[in-house]
């Protein structure tokens, strides 16, 4: 048998592909800065796992971070990272009053990497948003890390109802 050869003017590839993963990350706790708990073992960590409009309230100047399943190999490099947040926020609530956080640490004191101001959505209109935290998670250790902050600084003390939160992560191993 003879090798082939490509007619002139042509190119041919020789290498290997590494084909991306992804995984589906559910919360896997959280910690609620208003009462000082951590959800599973206050009970709530359910609420926020499945989209079955049973939420977590998320109190007026307070916040509430999430970590997520981990599993990503540390060494895997990030090709997309998405952040899903299903919610909305009671009647009243101030449409500059709702930041997320994206970083890493402690849920009790988790450190910034990037941030946003989140789309505040009235009582009616509960829904799922993405963010793109892909910039700031790059391979498998930060993904691993992962906190997503909750931040409301609604000053009347309204309330933004969180349904469920996940994150998906594609990455090449």
């Amino acid at each position: 048998m003879t090798a082939a050869t490509a007619p002139a003017g042509t190119a041919t590839c020789t290498g290997t592909t590494t084909p991306t993963q992804t995984a589906w990350l559910k919360a896997a706790d959280g910690w609620d800065a208003k009462n000082g708990k951590m959800l599973a073992s206050d009970g709530k960590l359910a609420l926020v796992q499945r989209s079955d409009n049973a939420h977590v309230d998320v109190e007026g100047n307070a916040f509430m971070s999430f970590r997520f399943q981990g599993g990503i190999p540390t060494t895997a490099k990030v090709t997309e990272a998405t952040l899903h947040v299903e919610h909305h926020e009671e009647d009243g609530f101030s449409s500059t009053a709702l930041d997320w956080q994206v970083g890493g640490g402690s849920l009790t004191s988790p450190t910034t990497l990037g941030s946003t101001r989140a789309t505040v959505l009235a009582t009616t209109r509960e829904a799922t948003v993405e963010w793109d935290v892909s910039q700031w998670i790059t391979d498998g250790a930060r993904a691993n890390d992962l906190k997503l902050v909750v931040r409301n600084t609604d000053s009347y003390g309204k309330k933004a109802k969180v349904d469920s939160v996940y994150l998906i992560v594609r990455y090449a191993p």
